[in-house]
């Protein structure tokens, strides 16, 4: 503070942590998924400090750390936490309309949606889908389609929960994320369980535990089981 240095510092800091998720999105879901969750746990506080200095001063790098930190929250089970660093960097950021900005959407419906909240969840992964159509982004538009998938069965609405999901597989599959269709497989054998069919249930299970399991994720490998 005395040197000025001060700013310098804290943008230093925490662009080096938005850097530990640049090309990773498939790491939470490998081989790698155990160490790279302790990872995260020892440099929580690192973490949490870069995201309260970039809210205010740096919105993109707060929306890169937002994105990347969305599986450590889910899987350490710190929805609220991520929820609200998530809507924290959206309300900062200008609404511009890009495919990273899809993403953090995405990623927002989906705590929503953990929590109970579907109509949030909906609005946001609405829009979401918007702007992943709208720049092309196949993988943004899967994780959207997905989402709306889950509000669609939490609603009770199990067909287009079935068809929503169903074209989140589709587009995984054109994004090269085979990681990710062990989500949407399970969603849509969560559809057919609540339609009681369970043989067309248990296929879809089955599939998404095999893309689990090659993939490396054993978290949702076990929730698959």
């Amino acid at each position: 503070e005395v040197s000025g240095e001060a700013e310098a510092t804290y943008r230093r800091h925490a662009e080096r942590f938005a850097g530990l998720f640049d090309g990773a999105d498939a790491v939470p879901h490998g081989p790698q998924q155990k160490p790279w969750l302790e990872r995260l746990d020892a440099e929580l506080d690192n973490l949490r400090a870069a995201l309260e200095w970039a809210v205010s001063r740096a919105p993109v790098v707060a929306l890169r750390l937002a994105a990347g930190l969305f599986w450590f929250w889910y899987f350490r089970g710190h929805l609220s936490e991520g929820r609200t660093w998530t809507e924290r960097a959206l309300a900062a950021t200008p609404a511009d309309e890009t495919v990273e900005r899809a993403e953090v959407l995405s990623r927002a419906s989906a705590f929503a949606w953990s929590v109970g909240d579907v109509a949030t969840a909906a609005n946001r992964a609405e829009a979401a889908l918007r702007l992943a159509r709208l720049h092309g982004g196949a993988g943004a538009e899967a994780w959207a389609l997905l989402n709306l998938g889950v509000v669609a069965l939490m609603r009770g609405e199990r067909d287009d929960g079935a068809r929503r999901n169903a074209k989140a597989l589709d587009r995984f599959r054109e994004a090269g994320q085979p990681w990710a269709e062990a989500y949407a497989l399970s969603n849509l054998g969560a559809a057919a369980a609540r339609a009681e069919q369970p043989e067309e249930a248990e296929r879809y299970f089955t599939q998404a535990l095999r893309a689990a399991r090659e993939a490396g994720n054993r978290l949702f490998a076990s929730f698959v089981l």
